[in-house]
């Protein structure tokens, strides 16, 4: 997934979608650096079946995950993907496919396959 930089935007500069998908992303990213150093967390994630039961997990952890910012993020990752996919030759990898094959976070992509 193309992850933003959230660091490099102010709240003032998003609009609120943006800011929503930002929020989202930055607890997707914790949640799975937390689940690097906790085997029993990594665990539940690896055993997530749905967009659901990824939010019971993160609810449990503390952060505030909805499935509705998960279908945005997955739509963000859609739109992305076509956009490099468009500008890209049928021969070279997407930035998507270089973080996955880089090792970005392979645990959330498997979720992917949700929708």
């Amino acid at each position: 997934m193309s992850q933003l930089n959230i660091q490099s935007f102010k709240s003032e500069d998003l609009s609120a979608e943006e800011l929503q998908l930002q929020k989202a992303q930055q607890v997707i990213d914790e949640l799975f650096m937390a689940a690097e150093s906790d085997e029993k967390l990594n665990e539940q994630l690896e055993a997530a079946i749905s967009p659901e039961s990824l939010v019971e997990i993160a609810t449990r952890q503390g952060y505030k995950l909805t499935v509705a910012d998960l279908e945005m993020l997955h739509h963000y990752d859609q739109e992305q993907a076509q956009l490099n996919s468009d500008e890209l030759d049928d021969d070279e990898l997407s930035e998507q496919e270089l973080e996955l094959v880089a090792g970005g976070w392979c645990s959330f992509w498997k979720f992917r396959r949700w929708w």
